[in-house]
């Protein structure tokens, strides 16, 4: 009885851990993402003039939501200034410069904003 115990708190803890890996590794994700876009964010509100209001009971996944859409929306009204034909120089300057791809699509995007 005593090896049944255990090997049955093994695989408790073999079922279990994975899954709670898993949802630690997505809440860590998702705060990661909502305050690498803070500097944005920030340099939004201030052309807007307000920001998202503060909920206290949201979750994580809301307020990264909730932070990408107010960015979204105030850079809607700048879309028609963007030119795509700077944005498409500046993406290959920056690969030839040695940038991956993903980096110099974002900096590309940096630029054309």
């Amino acid at each position: 009885p005593p090896v049944a115990a255990l090997s049955a708190i093994l695989i408790a803890v073999g079922f279990i851990l994975p899954h709670a890996g898993q949802y630690l590794h997505d809440r860590w994700r998702i705060r990661l993402a909502h305050r690498e876009l803070r500097p944005l964010y920030r340099l939004m509100r201030e052309v807007h003039g307000e920001g998202v209001p503060f909920a206290l009971r949201a979750t994580p996944e809301l307020r990264l939501i909730r932070r990408e859409t107010f960015i979204r929306d105030v850079l809607l009204p700048l879309a028609r200034h963007i030119d795509a034909g700077l944005g498409s120089r500046s993406y290959d300057a920056a690969l030839a410069l040695g940038h991956p791809p993903e980096r110099a699509r974002a900096l590309a995007a940096a630029v054309c904003v």
